[in-house]
C-alpha cells in the first residue's frame, strides 16, 4: 500500500531517527492497536525481521498485517 510506503509515515521517520526494531514495532502495535505487543509477538516479530534484507519492507509488512488483524477493526 503506498501509504505504508511513503518516505513521510512513521516506519521511515522512525528508521531515518534511528529507533530499534523492538522502538518501531512497539510505536506500530500502540497506533493500530492501542497496546503494546506482547513478549510472544516481539518474540515472533524479531525473528521475521532476522530473515529480511530489507528492513523498511519489512516493518511495513508489519504494519499491513495489523492493519489486517481482527483487533484492529473493533478499536476503530
Amino acid at each position: 500500500h503506498a501509504k505504508l510506503q511513503s518516505p513521510d509515515n512513521r516506519i521511515h521517520r522512525s528508521l531515518r531517527a534511528g529507533l530499534s526494531d523492538i522502538e518501531i514495532v512497539t510505536e506500530l502495535y500502540l497506533a493500530a492497536l492501542c497496546r503494546q505487543p506482547t513478549r510472544a509477538e516481539l518474540d515472533t516479530i524479531t525473528m521475521y525481521l532476522a530473515g529480511k534484507a530489507d528492513r523498511a519492507r519489512a516493518l511495513e509488512d508489519i504494519g499491513w498485517s495489523l492493519l489486517n488483524l481482527n483487533e484492529f477493526l473493533f478499536q476503530h
